[in-house]
Order: C-alpha cells, then structure tokens, then sequence
C-alpha cells in the first residue's frame, strides 16, 4: 500500500542528495529557497514549483505531478525530510558526456591507393618524421616488385602523385651502362597527407601496413 504525503507536516532538506538537473533536485533547491528555518509547508513548496519550474519535457505536469515526487522523496529515498537535521543542500555532478572521436573520412578507392602508395614508402624507407624523408632508398622498381604492375602503370601512378606535390623523384646512373634508376621520395605534404587520413600508419611507420599503389593497371 502506497504511503500517502503528510501535506500537513513541514519539509526540510534531507540526506540524500540527487544529481543536478534533475525534477528532485528542482525540489530541494526549492526548499533550499523557501526554509527560513522552520522549514515549508507542502502547500507553499507546490505552488512554488508550479509558478517557477517546469520539466523540459512533461505534458502531465501539474499538482499531481508535483506530489507524487515529493511523496517518494521524503518516504522513500530521504531526499527530504520532516524534521530538521541540519542537513545543507547539495547535488551529484552529472557524469561529462564523453565525447565523440571524429569519424574517419572515408576515402574514395583513387585516393586510397594515394595514400596506400604513400605509405609504402614511408614504410620501406623506415620513415619516421620529415627530418629524414631524404634517407629513404625506394625505387620505381620497389613499387614493380610490391605491387606487380607494369612500370609505365607505376610511373604514371607516381607521376600523379608527384603533380599533387605528395612526392618527387630523381635520376641516378645505375650500375649498368646507360641505365637509370629513379628514386622516389615522400614530401613534406605526401608526409602530411599520410597524417590526414591515416594517423596510425603517420605515427608508427609500421612496415607490416605496406600495402603498396593499388589501381586498376
């Protein structure tokens, strides 16, 4: 059987706080307010809450509404009181919303295979940050070797990536006569641009995400 609220006796805050916010909080800022020591009568404390407060969200806010949390908090869970034990106002700081990581951009399968060839050769030249993009040994035929297209496919793959800045490369004589072999560099952008849309893979300079230019040949 459901106690019924004593409208007769006077309120006083109790010993159980709530957290900020919330209806029972309203309730016991309220008597907060309203005691000037002798506590408050249940009458003056409803229509002090009719007249000042509302929940954001209630189409059966009313009287009714009003006593029914008044009746469990000073029967049920001591958030108010009928006597006087000197307890002071207080309320639970509601929990800080964690916030949301951003999503990942999602990349169309072209600009994928950019910063899938980015990454191989900052993987395989052991990049590690911008002092040493100049260190790395990687080749035309690297790219041949690792994804197996043919290298007019690879040279006009990195020739994009070169137009766009993301990185450049040099002639040297090779080891046969009349050969030459062209090394491929990451720029400070093509470094950047890893960081962008692939932060781990920036970070770590992990070897095992090589993953090599992909593309149809």
């Amino acid at each position: 059987m459901a106690v019924k609220l004593d409208t007769e006796k006077k309120l006083f805050m109790g010993p159980t706080a709530v957290r900020e916010g919330t209806v029972v909080d309203a309730i016991r800022q309220a008597v907060r307010d309203l005691d000037k020591g002798e506590g408050v009568s249940y009458p003056d404390l409803e229509a002090h809450m009719i007249a000042n407060w509302a929940p954001k969200k209630s189409q059966g806010y009313g009287t009714s509404y009003v006593k029914a949390y008044v009746r469990d908090a000073v029967n049920r869970y001591g958030h108010l009181s009928y006597t006087d034990e000197g307890h002071e106002y207080s309320a639970i700081t509601a929990p800080a919303k964690a916030e949301k990581a951003p999503k990942a951009k999602k990349l169309t399968k072209a600009q994928q295979a950019e910063v899938d060839a980015l990454k191989f050769i900052q993987n395989k030249g052991e990049i590690t940050d911008v002092s040493n993009l100049d260190e790395s040994q990687v080749t035309v035929q690297d790219f041949v070797t690792e994804t197996g297209k043919k290298t007019k496919t690879v040279e006009g793959q990195l020739a994009k990536l070169e137009a766009a800045g993301f990185i450049r490369t040099e002639n040297v004589d090779g080891n046969e006569p009349d050969t030459t072999v062209t090394y491929v560099y990451l720029t400070p952008a093509g470094f950047a641009h890893i960081g962008a849309n692939d932060p781990e893979a920036a970070a770590s300079g992990d070897p095992t995400g090589a993953t090599g230019a992909e593309g149809e040949e």
